[in-house]
């Protein structure tokens, strides 16, 4: 087996393994997802490296919401559908106690950014949110210009619940609109109408959101031509704050047969997961848009509003803690990477037992750590500021590269612009010649290729094969 096609196995084990972020991790969830992290590590991390008095990062807390009122035939995101408002309103009882039990001053550093996310967190009704809000704020502290943001489908998004979720600080808010098609909504079991999304938009604005988004998935059953046109122009003309164009990813959790249909359509058949986004950029970049940096799908911001988005995920790029609570919540400490349990049962169960959850996780040492820090500048800015660089490490980039990467001179991947270093794909990966031609890979399987060649570490390597191997 030549080196490219193990690296591709590699690629297709972990999209599979991890859909949900398998393009940013590193190490891959595979390497540590039976590696359990005692509670009293995980409680001595927030307690003297995040939540003191000393710490001068930018800290995130994301709140998971795993519930949705249907399941989409895409969806690749672990939820349930709720029995009845009990058992929601128990799930929201179980976070609170989930926060006690960390025996943390949570208040001794204020929050710079706080995620609600999901599932579907507008499945929470009125009551409901003002309870979650009684509940974060009995444990945290803000930053006076803090990001509160949640995100919602649009038949869950009334305008008494945004007003509510106005009112109780909420500054930036998702609508999942996914497409302005009909057919496309209809075939992917989605509960709304194109009427609905603008119904929503008209809502949130008139609730007083201060910034209103669009997540939008292309690759979906039945997409055409037309219809990426038709939602572009409906994007352009309501004219979101923040707009995200992800990519369907035919993975675990994505039904079978909407797999198979998905497979036959205009999208993968044409091969667009390069090319769309050329043509996305072109028409938003002439009608007030600009990409936002730092992501690795392709977001834009309306010119002069570049705050609206997602701070959560922008602060967790850079490497600044982002602390995570319920089922199926990641944290992300420095070194210190987990995941509480996958389904809320066994969640429940262990904060019922008045003990935290069961974490999966490992401590990197520093020279992962390092190594972390260049794949997300790879697969986020596609470049890494020497400055930025000194200040995290206090080493010269030039002389760690010269130490540890040198492939990456030896190959001619770097380009020094003074400020930056900036990472130079060959040919093979950004237009998908030689031994990669023929392959639908879009930016992110390109950039996760380029960072398993020169930033993945030969001991994660050996674990990949190893794994690989006894997959077989």
């Amino acid at each position: 087996m030549s080196k490219a096609e193990f690296y591709e196995k590699i690629l297709n084990f972990v999209k599979k393994e991890d859909p949900r972020t398998w393009w940013r991790e590193y190490p891959p969830k595979f390497i540590y997802k039976d590696k359990i992290l005692s509670a009293e590590t995980v409680k001595k991390h927030l307690r003297e490296e995040i939540f003191t008095h000393k710490n001068q990062r930018a800290i995130g807390v994301y709140v998971s919401i795993p519930f949705c009122r249907s399941r989409c035939l895409f969806c690749k995101f672990y939820s349930e559908i709720p029995r009845g408002e009990k058992e929601v309103d128990d799930y929201l009882d179980y976070l609170e106690k989930e926060l006690e039990l960390y025996e943390v001053n949570f208040k001794k550093a204020p929050l710079d950014n706080l995620y609600i996310g999901g599932g579907t967190p507008t499945v929470l009704s009125q009551k409901q949110w003002q309870k979650l809000f009684k509940i974060i704020h009995k444990f945290f502290i803000f930053e006076k210009n803090a990001q509160i943001l949640t995100e919602g489908t649009p038949e869950t998004s009334t305008y008494e619940k945004l007003k509510t979720l106005k009112n109780l600080g909420v500054n930036r808010f998702t609508i999942g609109a996914q497409s302005f098609d009909e057919e496309v909504l209809k075939k992917a079991n989605r509960s709304h109408s194109v009427q609905d999304i603008y119904r929503t938009f008209k809502n949130a604005k008139r609730a007083g959101i201060q910034y209103i988004n669009f997540d939008i998935l292309l690759g979906l059953a039945g997409e055409t031509w037309d219809s990426y046109a038709r939602t572009l122009k409906r994007i352009v003309d309501l004219k979101p704050d923040c707009v995200s164009f992800m990519t369907l990813d035919l993975c675990r959790g994505v039904l079978p047969h909407y797999q198979k249909e998905s497979k036959k359509g205009y999208f993968v058949q044409e091969n667009l997961r390069s090319k769309i986004f050329s043509y996305l950029a072109y028409v938003l970049e002439q009608t007030s848009y600009q990409r936002a940096e730092g992501f690795a799908d392709a977001t834009f911001v309306f010119k002069k509003r570049g705050d609206s988005v997602n701070r959560n995920l922008l602060n967790r790029s850079q490497l600044n803690p982002v602390f995570g609570i319920g089922s199926i919540a990641d944290s992300f400490l420095g070194s210190l990477q987990y995941s509480n349990p996958f389904h809320i049962k066994e969640y429940v169960a262990s904060v019922a037992n008045l003990e935290l959850p069961r974490f999966v996780g490992m401590e990197v040492n520093r020279e992962e750590f390092l190594r972390r820090y260049l794949i997300l500048r790879q697969v986020l800015w596609k470049k890494v500021n020497k400055k930025d660089f000194q200040r995290q490490f206090g080493e010269n980039i030039e002389l760690v590269i010269d130490k540890m990467f040198r492939k990456l001179n030896n190959d001619q991947r770097l380009f020094d612009s003074g400020d930056d270093l900036i990472f130079l794909p060959s040919s093979e990966t950004i237009r998908g010649v030689g031994r990669y031609s023929g392959k639908n890979y879009g930016n992110q399987e390109r950039s996760f290729l380029f960072c398993l060649k020169y930033f993945y570490s030969p001991s994660i390597i050996s674990q990949c094969k190893n794994i690989l191997l006894k997959g077989k």
